[in-house]
C-alpha cells in the first residue's frame, strides 16, 4: 500500500492540544452531486463510484495555551470518518477553515494525526497527514484570523470501517514572555476521497 504520509517531529513546545473536529450536531454529508458549467447553467452529474464527501462541523470556543515550561496540554476532541464503499484503497484530501485568535506577536502550528479506527483498536504509529505542519500566523487585533489549511493521504486502506482524526495546534512564543494563547470559535473540516490512483 502506498504510503506518502510521514512521521510528526515534535519542536519547540513540544506538547500539542486537539481541538474538536466534532461535537453535537455535527454535520455529514455522504457521496452526493457535483456540479459543472455548461450551457444554461450548471449541471448536476453523479459522483464518481467510490467517491465521498464528508463535512464535520464545530462552533464552539477552544483554547490551547502554554505558560512557562512545560507547556500545558488539553484534549479536546477527535472525529471518525467513515470510509468509501466498493474500493480497497483511497486518497483523501482533507480541507479546515478555522476562525482563531492569539496573544500578540505569538504564533502556532497545525497539523492532523490520523489512524485506523476499529474494534479492537489496531496498533498506530503516530502519523500526520501530508505535508505536515502549518504555521498559523500571529492575529492579536481586528477580530482575529481565518485559516484554510489542507492535507491528503495516499493509498489508505478502506478496509477499515473508519478512520479517525485529529487536528492538532502547537502553541509558539514570538513575544519572548513565555506565555502563549491560542483560542478560537469554529473548526469545519472536508474529508474529499475518491478511489486511490495509480
Amino acid at each position: 500500500m502506498t504510503n506518502a504520509l510521514r512521521r510528526n517531529t515534535m519542536a519547540g513546545f513540544a506538547v500539542v492540544a486537539t481541538l474538536a473536529l466534532c461535537g453535537s450536531g455535527c454535520a455529514a454529508v455522504g457521496s452526493g452531486t457535483a456540479s459543472r458549467a455548461g450551457t444554461g447553467g450548471p449541471a448536476a452529474v453523479a459522483d464518481p463510484p467510490g467517491y465521498l464527501r464528508v463535512v464535520r462541523t464545530a462552533d464552539r470556543s477552544w483554547s490551547v495555551e502554554c505558560i512557562n515550561d512545560p507547556c500545558s496540554t488539553s484534549p479536546r476532541f477527535s472525529v471518525n470518518v467513515p470510509t468509501p464503499q466498493g474500493v480497497t484503497s483511497f486518497d483523501l484530501v482533507l480541507t479546515v477553515t478555522m476562525q482563531y485568535t492569539t496573544t500578540p506577536k505569538d504564533w502556532a502550528e497545525a497539523s492532523v494525526f490520523f489512524c485506523p479506527y476499529a474494534n479492537p483498536p489496531p496498533p498506530c504509529a503516530f502519523l500526520l497527514l501530508e505535508p505536515g505542519r502549518f504555521p498559523i500566523a500571529p492575529a492579536a487585533t481586528g477580530g482575529g484570523g481565518t485559516a484554510t489549511l489542507t492535507w491528503s493521504g495516499k493509498g489508505m486502506s478502506a478496509g477499515y470501517k473508519a478512520w479517525h482524526y485529529e487536528l492538532l495546534v502547537t502553541p509558539y512564543d514570538g513575544s519572548g514572555d513565555r506565555a502563549v494563547t491560542v483560542t478560537g470559535h469554529l473548526v469545519t473540516a472536508v474529508f474529499d476521497m475518491r478511489p486511490s490512483s495509480a
